[in-house]
């Protein structure tokens, strides 16, 4: 998983999977990545093969948090695959995301992230 930040956006890409197995250590990296002026969190699915129950979980409580800081961070996933988009929709958890498909440009060169999120 990558973590980049260009001014108020924070871009995360490079998230393989995303379940019960590694949800504590991806929150918790994207929290850590959550400084003073962040008003948006992007999360590119355009690498995910795989998301669980645990994973949907981590969304929810990103966004919970998201929603409830001062500063109203908001949320997008962009680029889903075909599973993570089909579970999305079947979880009726589509409605809850701004979800958009598009290609990130121009985006700063990454900060890998200091810890790794173990892959199931």
């Amino acid at each position: 998983m990558t973590i980049h930040r260009q001014n108020e956006i924070l871009s995360i890409t490079g998230v393989k999977e995303l379940g019960l197995a590694n949800r504590d250590a991806f929150c918790t990296e994207v929290r850590a990545a959550l400084p003073a002026g962040i008003r948006h969190i992007v999360i590119d699915f355009s690498e995910t093969d795989y998301i669980d129950c645990g994973g949907l979980g981590a969304l929810m409580m990103l966004r919970k948090a998201a929603r409830n800081c001062e500063r109203g961070i908001s949320l997008r996933l962009v680029n889903p695959t075909p599973p993570v988009r089909h579970l999305l929709n079947l979880t009726k958890m589509a409605s809850l995301f701004s979800i958009e498909d598009f290609v990130i440009t121009n985006a700063p060169a990454p900060r890998e992230s200091t810890s790794a999120v173990p892959a199931i």
